[in-house]
């Protein structure tokens, strides 16, 4: 007796996060459960940690769980495209080992992809701080749910960055894998970029469902380095591939500059003087549009420490904003339209 190939692989990428993991497979598991058409595929990057003996617990209690284990650590970009080649189903979601499901998500989410059968999708995602669900922000998009026929709009619309958002139809996926510039950590973005734009569409993004993204800030992941700028040089590749215009990753860096670069170059400064990116790197990528002088350069040039003594206050102060709002209930409103008009 054979059985039919799943609708939907969630591929949950882990290393070293045995705690957290099992967090997000609870999360999951609890609304996956229900749909047979959904296999579940934990990619472990060679964790050396008990992650080997929680995940043999899970798939003692959930025949669904496909465990693929990375024989070597093949860094982030790596396990991106391993994902890819060890998923079944017809359309793959990627989902990091520290992220949590919100309810109905996984109903919604197969109800959106039966109706509309999109080349690719893009939910949202709700930051979540001090490993509290709680302590929460707005959602980083807007709460819509738009289709596009127009590849270069859905691009410019979503970004594809946040890992734990991006839906691919499986067999358009693993024709890009080699795209991958492996040690970038943008390996998600290069094969989701790629999808959308060479392909017609149509092409789904459901603000309505959110995944609940955890903040933190003793990972040592850097947002500057591995978020916004190397964000910026995939652009530039996908110019130069004549998949994107010049005015594109222009609007792209312009948009990156006014609303993102301020505090990540005060995040990463308060890193260590070790962490510091050159100002001569952020010069290269952003120099050319004068935004930057305005709203990133005067940054440069306070040092680290008297940053950091005028940064920390800051943060607490920010997160005694955030609980004092939730307390009252009054979350932060959600973004607004940041795709060019």
């Amino acid at each position: 007796m054979t059985t039919s190939p799943p609708f939907l692989s969630l591929c949950i990428m882990t290393y070293n996060r045995a705690g957290t993991l099992r967090e997000t497979l609870d999360s999951f598991l609890a609304q996956a459960e229900a749909h047979p058409d959904v296999e579940v595929v934990i990619s472990d990057n060679g964790s050396t940690d008990d992650t080997q003996e929680v995940v043999r617990g899970y798939c003692a209690r959930h025949p669904r769980i496909r465990y693929c284990r990375n024989p070597v650590n093949v860094q982030f970009d790596g396990n991106v495209i391993a994902c890819v080649e060890n998923a079944l189903g017809e359309y793959m979601a990627y989902c990091s080992d520290d992220d949590l499901a919100t309810p109905g998500l996984i109903d919604g989410l197969l109800k959106d992809l039966r109706e509309v059968r999109p080349i690719a999708a893009y939910i949202n995602h709700t930051p979540f701080f001090h490993n509290n669900p709680a302590e929460t922000t707005a959602p980083t998009q807007p709460v819509v749910r738009k289709v596009f026929t127009n590849p270069t709009e859905f691009f410019l619309y979503t970004g594809m960055g946040f890992l734990s958002a991006i839906v691919l139809k499986t067999s358009e996926a693993r024709k890009y894998t080699s795209k991958v510039v492996r040690g970038r950590s943008t390996g998600h973005v290069d094969i989701a970029a790629r999808v959308v734009l060479g392909s017609a569409g149509p092409f789904l993004f459901d603000g309505t469902l959110t995944v609940l993204a955890r903040i933190d800030y003793q990972s040592g992941y850097d947002p500057l380095r591995y978020g916004a700028m190397n964000s910026s040089l995939v652009y530039r590749e996908l110019q130069a591939e004549g998949l994107l215009t010049q005015a594109d990753v222009e609007w792209h860096n312009r948009k990156t500059i006014r609303l993102f670069l301020q505090r990540l170059i005060v995040s990463n400064r308060l890193k260590g003087a070790k962490a510091v990116i050159p100002a001569s790197e952020l010069l290269k990528l952003y120099g050319r549009d004068p935004l930057f002088y305005i709203y990133a350069g005067p940054l440069l040039l306070i040092p680290p420490t008297l940053l950091r003594w005028i940064a920390l206050p800051l943060r607490s102060g920010l997160r005694f904003r955030r609980k004092w709002r939730l307390k009252r209930g009054k979350p932060s409103a959600p973004p607004t339209h940041l795709a060019p008009s």
